[in-house]
């Protein structure tokens, strides 16, 4: 008789042999959703959070084959990056990488700009208005380029491509 149909037979021992090669297989990560904090449309350089299990040990994020910035990791559940930001307009993929293996490529679609802003009012110390601060973000390209995961030089601040506007309703 092996050892493993004695085991078997043991009931004792049988939840410990069965518990043995899923405790020392590591599970491949998987990917569930790719969500940003205001908006689900993305272009190239948004900031997006990616969900999914088994995403600790992330040492990548590949994006249309381009390296992804990791801003936060971690977790198990959530990796924060920020899409490459040389990426062109249109279907890619993402694929998270571990040390347990890659995951099943993702299918996203960047659009050239997907604007949205944040921002907060305060009030302003000197009089009855509100100073505003608004934070945009997916606005395009940037002069001078800016790299994924890079910030922009003090000296020589980037300026959006394309010309953004808004309009505040006073409403």
């Amino acid at each position: 008789m092996t050892l493993a149909r004695w085991l078997l037979r043991s009931r004792k021992f049988a939840a410990l042999l069965l518990a043995i090669p899923t405790a020392l297989v590591a599970q491949t990560a998987t990917v569930t959703s790719v969500v940003g904090d205001y908006s689900l449309r993305f272009a190239p350089g948004s900031i997006v959070t990616v969900m999914g299990t088994n995403l600790t040990g992330t040492v990548g994020v590949q994006v249309g084959g381009r390296a992804a910035a990791i801003l936060v990791s971690g977790s198990s559940t959530q990796v924060g990056i920020q899409l490459p930001v040389d990426l062109p307009a249109g279907p890619t993929t993402l694929v998270v990488n571990t040390v347990s293996g890659s995951s099943v490529p993702f299918p996203l679609t960047l659009l050239a700009h997907a604007p949205h802003l944040t921002g907060y009012g305060s009030e302003c110390n000197t009089g009855p208005e509100i100073i505003l601060d608004v934070i945009a973000q997916g606005l395009g390209a940037t002069d001078p380029p800016v790299g994924t995961g890079q910030t922009a030089s003090p000296g020589t601040l980037a300026r959006t491509v394309a010309r953004p506007s808004f309009t505040l309703n006073r409403g």
